[in-house]
């Protein structure tokens, strides 16, 4: 009997233990994991950002995040909630040096000399700021201005516009010629050659007592490019 006695006793301990020992442990046993959503959320409590990439291994989340100063990869313990590392994947590159990085060097204004000394002389030569910087260049091709944009970056020129110059006027011709004959003389004849070679230019013939000369001047600038003495071939005319 007394035996009997004491197997119960034994019995209904071990069962109080058991009963203690699970009421202990039934909190451990009865949390939940944290769900994908929950994860986020503890990530984005702690660190401004976007969620890129999210994955689950064992008990813990991986978390990709795109923040401000870089890519960052969260470690979070899917039964607690603590973040257990945090470490940079990827630095940020700001604006600026990324455009730095990506576009090219500017050209100097003598590179792009350089690059159009061939086209004429360069007159003049200016750098224009803006959303698309370019180089506006004036050029004299053969007595003629033209007026070239160039590319900043490459000196490739965009566009060519020619500079329209007044032609002088038949008097303006007249004039000079009279100046360069240096004595008395009549104005025989003027004739004006709009498609001349290089540039338009104007014949004057001036006739003196003794002397006889065409000149040759050029539409556009007035220079004399060349004379013509008459009176020579008259005298030898003469003497045959």
């Amino acid at each position: 009997m007394k035996k009997t006695i004491w197997l119960i006793g034994i019995v209904l301990a071990a069962i109080l233990l058991v009963y203690i020992g699970f009421q202990w442990l039934s909190p451990a046993f009865s949390a939940k994991a944290l769900t994908e959503e929950e994860a986020k959320n503890v990530a984005l409590e702690r660190y401004a950002g976007e969620i890129i990439k999210t994955t689950k291994q064992n008990d813990k989340y991986q978390i990709e995040l795109q923040a401000e100063t870089g890519l960052y990869q969260l470690e979070i313990d899917a039964n607690s909630g603590d973040i257990i590392s945090v470490s940079q994947l990827q630095k940020q590159v700001n604006k600026q040096e990324q455009r730095t990085e990506e576009q090219p060097k500017q050209l100097t204004e003598a590179e792009i000399k350089e690059r159009i000394s061939s086209q004429g002389t360069v007159k003049s030569l200016k750098l224009i700021e803006g959303e698309k910087p370019h180089y506006v260049a004036v050029i004299d091709q053969n007595n003629e201005e033209i007026t070239l944009e160039l590319d900043a970056y490459t000196g490739e020129t965009t566009k060519e516009t020619p500079n329209a110059k007044p032609l002088l006027e038949e008097e303006e011709a007249i004039e000079i010629a009279k100046k360069e004959f240096k004595k008395e003389g009549e104005v025989e004849d003027v004739e004006f050659f709009p498609s001349g070679e290089p540039t338009p230019y104007y014949l004057v013939e001036i006739e003196g007592e003794d002397d006889e000369k065409t000149y040759e001047i050029d539409a556009y600038t007035g220079a004399l490019r060349n004379i013509f003495d008459s009176s020579i071939d008259d005298d030898d005319d003469d003497s045959e």
